[in-house]
């Protein structure tokens, strides 16, 4: 297992759960029906004991999608183009994307996202 200050990896927690990396990217990938009751269970026990949150980067490369959103700025050394409005066009787009997810899950789901854009730094008004 790599330092305090490093990532979890996908090898760290399936070394830690006694599963091949495989059998965590189907944990990971919802693949719930192909997993015995105690291997989930186990999986779930590391990801919380070593706070593993997926990479967002990794996982667009692998699906060739990022769901980042672009923004282009005609003068990037103007602040008046650059630190207002780029700050109010990604607090807009949280907090859409927040609203979304507390009209279609619980408000248990919608906190734990909240949580987990907070924790990387994400979140509107950071």
């Amino acid at each position: 297992m790599r330092g305090k200050e490093a990532k979890v990896t996908i090898y760290d927690v399936a070394k830690k759960a006694g599963v091949s990396k495989s059998t965590f990217s189907r944990y990971l990938g919802g693949r719930f029906h192909e997993l015995s009751p105690k291997t989930r269970q186990k999986i779930k026990q590391v990801i919380d004991e070593l706070h593993y949150r997926p990479n967002n980067l990794a996982r667009g490369l692998k699906n060739s999608r990022s769901y980042l959103i672009g923004a282009l700025v005609a003068d990037i050394t103007n602040p008046y183009t650059t630190e207002q409005p780029t700050y109010q066009i990604g607090k807009t787009v949280m907090e859409l994307i927040l609203k979304r997810l507390a009209d279609n899950e619980s408000p248990a789901q919608t906190i734990s996202y909240q949580t987990r854009l907070i924790e990387r730094g994400s979140a509107p008004g950071r």
